[in-house]
């Protein structure tokens, strides 16, 4: 096969290719494909992708992982945060239309892109399974500390995972926090599934767990939101630190821009655009934490989230 920086054919992006690609590109295509057998046919379909076999993606994300993502209170039938702008801001001027959707809690978000109802979903940990479900998109486009969550006074030590053994913890439904830590959890620890943040606060509360396990700034988030903010402290060490990449649905045609998101998102990331939206974010979050509760938000709020390398 030709390398395509060595074909001169290949190596050349197709100008104005965001309208109807020209005959002679489309025959070019074809003849690659079909009869030459030397294209690097992740650019030819990602062009075709460009030329019209994709103009409109759904996508969905955590509605409860603000700001990476939530269900916005304004619009309810609409996915926002720093998962949903950073796709919305790669295909702004290629005439790809974005629409971000809620599709239901976080489960059954995850089960609508492995469907095909949906064509992506932003912000997910990977893992094997998901592998094979869904076309994930690199590089990732941040990092997001998970930590362990108990109530304030009934801290314990936490060093290494090992230290979770043989008390009971409890996560949130559809939650994956990496290959090798579900692995461990899978067969050393006791958790319990819900389906969301006050559900685990209020069973931390009860003594019916020890702990449990959410993602670092969406946590304090939902802790902020519920007044709760100084009845609850994270260990001091978080459990990962796991990449949130893009995935696409393997039943949608619009896996064919995943070469084109990919380049993007590493141009948006290098440009310092992530730090940008989660601070625009977080005030957001903030604003709408203010009008559901009819007062400015609890003391001892977010802090001031920044990208991890």
């Amino acid at each position: 096969m030709i390398p395509s920086d060595k074909n001169p054919v290949l190596s050349r992006r197709l100008a104005g290719g965001h309208g109807i690609m020209p005959a002679v590109h489309r025959l070019t295509a074809m003849l690659c494909m079909l009869l030459m057998g030397i294209c690097d046919t992740g650019i030819v379909f990602d062009r075709m992708a460009h030329a019209g076999a994709c103009q409109r993606i759904v996508v969905t994300s955590d509605p409860d992982y603000p700001p990476i993502s939530w269900r916005d209170k304004e619009n309810p039938d609409k996915i926002i945060g720093v998962a949903v702008e950073i796709i919305e801001t790669a295909f702004a001027e290629t005439g790809v239309q974005v629409e971000a959707k809620y599709t239901g809690p976080w489960k059954r978000a995850l089960l609508s892109v492995v469907n095909g109802h949906v064509d992506m979903i932003s912000g997910l940990y990977e893992n094997q399974e998901r592998q094979l479900e869904m076309e994930f998109v690199y590089p990732a486009f941040m990092a997001d500390p998970v930590s362990v969550f108990v109530i304030t006074g009934k801290e314990f030590n936490f060093e290494k995972w090992s230290d979770l053994q043989g008390r009971k913890g409890a996560v949130r439904a559809g939650d994956s926090f990496g290959n090798e830590f579900d692995r461990f959890a899978r067969k050393y620890l006791i958790l319990e599934s819900v389906n969301e943040f006050g559900q685990l606060y209020k069973m931390a509360s009860a003594d019916r767990i020890a702990y449990f396990i959410y993602g670092y700034y969406s946590g304090l988030a939902f802790a902020e939101k519920k007044g709760v903010r100084d009845h609850i402290k994270t260990l001091e060490r978080p459990i990962v630190r796991e990449p949130l990449f893009v995935a696409f649905s393997r039943h949608s045609s619009c896996v064919a821009h995943k070469k084109f998101l990919s380049e993007k998102i590493r141009e948006l990331v290098n440009a310092g655009l992530v730090d940008e939206l989660i601070v625009k974010y977080q005030n957001i979050w903030k604003e709408q934490v203010k009008k559901t509760r009819g007062s400015p938000a609890a003391p001892g709020g977010l802090e001031t989230i920044r990208r991890m390398d």
